[in-house]
């Protein structure tokens, strides 16, 4: 009798285990879509956005950051470019950037 409950306790970890791996399993795939549906996005601005025409060539690894990040990434909902636009109704300097500092021209 007892060989037989071991296997049948053995079994029922296996089983729970691999419900836990499933479970987590679908957790990733879902946090995947996520990420490739915010990956796939663009800003609806970003074809008439002042700092992204000015500064999408740049060979300036900071803009080419903010545009990954904010213009066509995970941050696009914090920026503070299409904040602005849509608390004024007008597009912010094209030297803002999409975190509010303002670029400042070197001389």
């Amino acid at each position: 009798m007892d060989k037989i409950y071991k296997k049948i306790n053995t079994r029922i970890k296996f089983i729970t285990k691999s419900f836990f791996y499933l479970k987590n399993f679908c957790k990733l795939i879902t946090e995947l879509k996520k990420y490739k549906t915010i990956m796939d996005n663009e800003c609806e601005y970003l074809e008439k956005c002042g700092f992204f025409i000015k500064y999408c060539e740049t060979k300036d690894l900071a803009c080419r950051g903010f545009i990954n990040m904010y213009c066509k990434g995970t941050k696009m909902a914090e920026c503070k470019r299409q904040e602005y636009r849509n608390k004024n109704g007008i597009p912010p300097l094209d030297d803002m950037m999409p975190s509010g500092q303002l670029i400042i021209p070197k001389k």
